[in-house]
């Protein structure tokens, strides 16, 4: 016998709370069947993935697999989830960038512009991606590093506190 799945579904007045950057009309949006978070009708968001109820998914977003949008992480303008990626926090997800495989993006970290962050990548704290950064494999960055321009990393790397790598 399955369980019911439970949904929990904020109100548009209360999520305009948490993110007051959102239209004053819940028009145009619509709570994910997964979870309860909302999502513009111009996001893509798969019926597996998981939004919880105060994430956002906007504008052209695209969010495939067993993705985890969770707290009050938002993924927005022609950005790029999938696989069984974790996006929680106050993390963002905007621009053209890719968040892919089981990578996990937490804290107030930002990936933006045409970063990827791919593999077993995690990025917290107050740490940016952006730029045409590629991270892969099992690296680490967290606290107030940047990674950006052409940056490469990948495998083991840590990239920690104030550090920043601008590839060339």
């Amino acid at each position: 016998m399955s369980t019911p799945s439970c949904r929990l579904v904020i109100n548009w007045k209360t999520i305009r709370t948490h993110h007051c950057w959102l239209p004053v009309s819940s028009d145009g949006w619509h709570p994910h069947s997964n979870g309860g978070g909302w999502v513009q009708d111009t996001a893509y968001v798969s019926r597996v993935a998981r939004v919880g109820p105060f994430a956002i998914v906007c504008d052209h977003a695209c969010v495939s697999g067993r993705v985890s949008i969770d707290d009050f992480a938002v993924v927005s303008e022609n950005a790029v989830v999938s696989g069984h990626a974790i996006i929680c926090d106050h993390a963002v997800i905007r621009g053209a960038s890719h968040v892919l495989k089981r990578a996990r993006i937490t804290g107030n970290a930002v990936v933006c512009e045409w970063a990827i962050v791919s593999g077993d990548s995690f990025v917290g704290g107050n740490a940016r991606v952006a730029g045409h950064a590629y991270v892969a494999g099992l690296v680490v960055i967290e606290d107030f590093a940047c990674v950006e321009g052409e940056s490469r990393l990948v495998n083991s790397e840590r990239i920690i506190d104030y550090m920043v790598e601008v590839g060339q």
